[in-house]
């Protein structure tokens, strides 16, 4: 279900056609930025007429929704992928971080996607898409995690965790690699410390 279409494709063709004015939109936000993003822009990008991306979006506000949107999913779900059977609790926070530096370094790497995730993140109501995807980050993270912790309460724990996973993720996407790598390496460090502490 998607908070910044008006619809979903159905079809192939239409799924296909979707997907090119997102990408569309996500290379003109990287090339242009937020001040000279129109519809007109990524449906020329696109070679499509405006009309076809009026069908599945709104306003230019919706379309860089969307192309967030898109984005934070993907990441949720390589993230799903990632975290499905970790043999240990080692594992489970070592494929964490791996997750969060290969995150960062795409984010590095899509300046477009990254420019529709601070958008959505400065904007109230398309905000709720970031909410969202913390949550299904969390149900993930407590997933892997209670197994090898199931006298700790993790809800409380892995929420503020997840949260702060996300916004770790694309705030290092806006660093350097260098220091990006060393804030990633200092969450895992205190992520370690927080699980071994006993519940209070």
């Amino acid at each position: 279900m998607s908070r910044c279409l008006r619809r979903l494709p159905q079809q192939e063709r239409s799924r296909l056609r979707l997907a090119s004015i997102l990408d569309a939109g996500r290379e003109l936000l990287a090339v242009e930025g937020l001040n000279r993003f129109t519809i007109s822009d990524v449906a020329r990008l696109a070679e499509l007429p405006p009309s076809s991306v009026y069908e599945y979006v709104s306003s230019e506000r919706m379309l860089i929704g969307a192309i967030a949107e898109r984005s934070i999913s993907q990441m949720t779900e390589e993230l799903k992928v990632q975290m499905a059977d970790p043999a240990s609790l080692d594992q489970a926070l070592q494929l964490m971080s791996q997750s969060m530096l290969r995150s960062a370094a795409a984010y590095r790497a899509d300046l477009g996607a990254l420019r529709a995730i601070l958008f959505i993140e400065a904007d109230s109501e398309l905000a709720q898409i970031s909410i969202d995807e913390i949550r299904a980050y969390s149900e993930v993270m407590h997933e892997a995690l209670s197994s090898f912790l199931p006298l700790l309460e993790l809800d409380p724990t892995v929420s503020l965790l997840t949260m702060l996973f996300g916004s770790l993720v694309v705030s290092a996407g806006r660093l350097p690699q260098p220091e990006s790598d060393m804030l990633i390496e200092e969450f895992d460090r205190i992520v370690r410390l927080v699980i071994s502490q006993p519940a209070s």
